[in-house]
């Protein structure tokens, strides 16, 4: 019954997300995400994904940021996530869900951030998904996170909200992405 009660109020924050306005591509989150991956000083894995509606479009900091860092984007293997290297838009194929996969290859190495898809985030780091539960199962059990990967939910800024129900198996993120800037979560 409990389990019912939470399946129902997240479909009713989904149909919120759903109901946001639509944007275009986001020249601030590439911007915002160019500065962070130029200001580090050592070489960066970064698991990212290709937005789909209400997310933002950033998917121009693959081929912007390159040499500064290398880019991982999500294949759904049954089902789980395995990361595979961009290694530009001529090694895409349509993929599940008619988003974009690369034929790259595999991850190997630790992440150093994730940059975390979702329809909704809160304040205090929960998210959000679409409801399959892909990415809180590689977050909680991939051996690419590690204690200093930094799990980054990119949103807009009208996709926070207070807050967002939560299950033992949902995982947070340590900060959020927006137009306006990044900011860390508050941890309560």
């Amino acid at each position: 019954m409990l389990k019912e009660a939470a399946y129902q109020e997240k479909n009713h924050f989904r149909q919120y997300a759903k109901s946001l306005p639509s944007r275009g591509p986001s020249t601030k989150h590439v911007t915002l995400m160019h500065r962070l991956i130029s200001s580090a000083s050592t070489e960066l894995h970064i698991a990212a994904f290709f937005p789909k509606f209400p997310e933002p479009q950033f998917q121009k900091i693959f081929d912007a940021a390159e040499t500064l860092a290398h880019f991982y984007l999500p294949t759904i293997i049954e089902t789980e996530l395995v990361f595979r290297r961009y290694v530009g838009r001529d090694n895409l194929q349509p993929g599940r869900f008619d988003i974009p996969e690369s034929i790259g290859p595999k991850l190997e190495l630790p992440l150093t951030h994730v940059f975390v898809p979702g329809l909704l985030f809160s304040y205090r780091g929960g998210r959000l998904g679409r409801g399959g539960g892909f990415y809180d199962r590689f977050l909680s059990r991939s051996d690419a996170i590690t204690k200093d990967t930094r799990l980054i939910g990119i949103c807009h800024d009208n996709q926070i909200v207070e807050t967002i129900p939560m299950e033992a198996h949902d995982q947070k993120v340590q900060a959020l992405l927006t137009e306006s800037g990044i900011m860390p979560v508050l941890f309560c």
